[in-house]
């Protein structure tokens, strides 16, 4: 039967391949050539019967219970879909690809509270934060007020008090929303925090000048944007501002 799948293949038949590799995994039942059956049925966009196909493969990891899920995704069977990324998810909670179509899903269903749930449980989860502090910021674009997300790092600031990236976030998700005394108070946490990295350092200090010359607070904001060019003094807006 591999045979004739391969000669079906070559002879441009790509539906008669796929029948004959569909025969000879049901005679078998083995394992690898199901999975090379639904690699197959995928990549013709038979996802309803890849998924059929996947579901008889008897594995109990993130990466299958996660492929289920995209073919589910694919097959716009979002329920499902969502079911399998929650045992993918439970195997692994730091599981990035999990997480981020988990997101895709719930933001198509305008899932806000489901949306916030994952996020707090994804940051809590992982130690690895670039992923999901990217991904928390990115939800301005889609009807998050900065402030609602600042609420979600600021829930985490027990276990992650001292990690830049999140102060970072918090600051930067306040100074969007000109949430300016606000944006300060964590801006000056993070410069208590950074000691090595000149350029955030100045990154810091440049943003606490600014929120002081919103706040008319002329004296502050120099001395804060004197500091940015203690700190690196190639931070051109610094100059910029002062000069302004």
């Amino acid at each position: 039967w591999q045979t004739k799948a391969a000669l079906h293949e070559r002879l441009g038949q790509p539906e008669e391949a796929l029948k004959a590799i569909s025969t000879l995994v049901s005679i078998t039942n083995n394992q690898d050539l199901r999975k090379a059956l639904v690699e197959r049925l995928f990549k013709a966009n038979k996802f309803e019967q890849a998924a059929t196909e996947l579901e008889k493969v008897a594995e109990e990891t993130e990466a299958h219970y996660f492929d289920l899920a995209l073919l589910y995704w694919k097959n716009k069977q979002n329920d499902k879909s969502l079911e399998n990324l929650k045992k993918s998810i439970k195997i692994n909670p730091g599981f990035s690809k999990a997480r981020l179509l988990s997101l895709e899903i719930l933001l198509s269903q305008k899932n806000k509270p489901e949306i916030t749930k994952m996020f707090t449980e994804w940051l809590s989860a992982s130690n690895v934060l670039d992923e999901p502090i990217k991904s928390l910021l990115a939800l301005t674009n889609y009807g998050f007020y900065p402030s609602e997300l600042a609420v979600i790092l600021e829930r985490l600031e027990t276990k992650h008090h001292k990690d830049p990236r999140i102060v970072s976030a918090m600051a930067d998700l306040f100074f969007i929303e000109k949430k300016y005394l606000k944006a300060v108070e964590k801006y000056k946490i993070l410069i208590s925090l950074l000691t090595a990295n000149k350029k955030m350092l100045a990154r810091a200090f440049y943003q606490v000048g600014y929120c002081y010359n919103e706040l008319k607070n002329s004296e502050q904001a120099v001395l804060a944007l004197q500091q940015a060019i203690s700190a690196d003094s190639k931070f051109a807006e610094s100059f910029n501002l002062i000069s302004y």
